[in-house]
């Protein structure tokens, strides 16, 4: 065991895996998708992909941005929220590579198009309402088996939204570790716990898990705390996404659950 704690924070350092369509354009087969919720900051830069129009369906024109002057106005209010059916998509290669285009169609504003490259997974604005041709599998490509930590099998799940769950093989059976980053203008240091809360009214914490905290490059205090969790546990998360985290005191409504009970699902398997 204690092996196995100190190699958590090594592990809570690892990226993302792959985590938007990328190539698999078949995943937009009669999909519906919508613009994700950006934070409040950077609405003014979102939505930089969509189109109202195209030339000869390789050549953007009017991008639903209004620029006076040096000034830009985003089209935040006019998409957040709202769901397009994907109607067709059609892969583009030119002097900078391959690309993609999707048409869309909402009934309030009509037909659209949104770009984007398959391997800039950060500029990707959308996310699905729908799925038809979701592989009973395609979760579990969001979790990756490890045997270099240690003599043990170590299964990471994907980060989403400053929550990974991991799983560990060992001679004493299955071990599951819940790691989580938060990020506040204040700090908690010296202060403990953490909670989620599920969609059931469940809640899961543990009030004497310690908190680190460091400062980001941005001035914010990031606080992590490691836990382990049962097999129990691990279920309910399965069955009911997590609604809201926490740590010591704060609180945050949490739109990632519903992802992670999917991968979760996967991870049990393992």
């Amino acid at each position: 065991m204690k092996k196995l704690l100190s190699l958590i924070f090594c592990c809570i350092a690892m990226g993302a895996f792959a985590q938007f369509p990328a190539d698999d354009l078949y995943l937009f087969d009669n999909a519906v998708v919508k613009p994700k919720a950006i934070e409040p900051m950077f609405q003014k830069y979102a939505y930089e992909n969509f189109y109202s129009e195209l030339i000869d369906g390789t050549y953007e024109v009017n991008v639903l941005k209004e620029v006076k002057g040096t000034t830009t106005s985003s089209s935040y209010d006019l998409l957040v929220g709202k769901h397009f059916s994907v109607k067709a998509y059609h892969k583009i290669e030119g002097t900078y590579g391959v690309q993609y285009t999707l048409i869309l169609t909402n009934n309030e504003l009509g037909t659209m198009y949104y770009n984007y490259k398959p391997e800039y997974e950060t500029s990707f604005e959308l996310e699905f309402v729908e799925i038809p041709n979701l592989p009973a599998d395609f979760y579990c490509k969001y979790i990756k088996e490890d045997t270099e930590l240690s003599d043990d099998i170590w299964y990471h799940a994907e980060i989403k939204g400053g929550v990974q769950f991991d799983k560990v093989h060992t001679d004493v059976g299955n071990i599951y570790f819940l790691f989580m980053r938060f990020a506040e203008e204040t700090s908690a240091l010296g202060k403990t716990g953490f909670s989620l809360t599920l969609d059931d009214g469940t809640v899961i914490e543990n009030p004497d898990v310690k908190i680190e905290v460091e400062v980001s490059e941005y001035g914010e205090y990031l606080h992590t705390i490691t836990a382990s969790l049962t097999e129990e546990e691990m279920k309910q998360i399965c069955e009911h996404p997590i609604i809201k985290r926490g740590v010591a005191t704060f609180k945050r409504d949490f739109k990632e659950g519903k992802i992670i009970s999917e991968i979760l699902k996967c991870l049990m398997t393992k």
